[in-house]
C-alpha cells in the first residue's frame, strides 16, 4: 500500500539528518513511486517535479553529493518548501 502525502512529507523532513547516500537514494526512489501514485489520484495537483516532497529529497541528495547551491534564489525557493512540508506532514 502506498504511503500518504503526510507520511511522505514527514519522511522528507526526517531524511534531512541522513548521512548514508545509498540509503537516501533507495528511499528517494520508493518515495517518488508513492508520491506519483498519490498525485495521480488527486486531479489538479502539482507535478511530481514541482512538489515540495520531491524538492526536499533532491536538496538532501545535492547536499550529500556536495553540489548543493546556496545562492539567494535557491534559498528563497527552499524556505517555502520547508513551510509546505510541515503543513503537509500535519495532514
Amino acid at each position: 500500500m502506498a504511503r500518504t502525502i503526510p507520511v511522505l512529507a514527514r519522511e522528507a523532513l526526517d531524511v534531512q539528518n541522513a548521512c548514508n547516500m545509498r540509503g537516501v537514494v533507495r528511499s528517494f526512489a520508493l518515495a517518488m513511486t508513492d508520491l506519483d501514485e498519490a498525485l495521480s489520484a488527486t486531479p489538479g495537483s502539482c507535478s511530481l517535479r514541482d512538489h515540495a516532497i520531491t524538492r526536499a529529497w533532491v536538496d538532501k541528495l545535492a547536499s550529500l553529493a556536495g553540489t548543493q547551491c546556496i545562492c539567494e534564489r535557491a534559498c528563497d525557493r527552499m524556505s517555502g518548501v520547508w513551510i509546505d512540508l510541515e503543513a503537509l506532514a500535519k495532514g
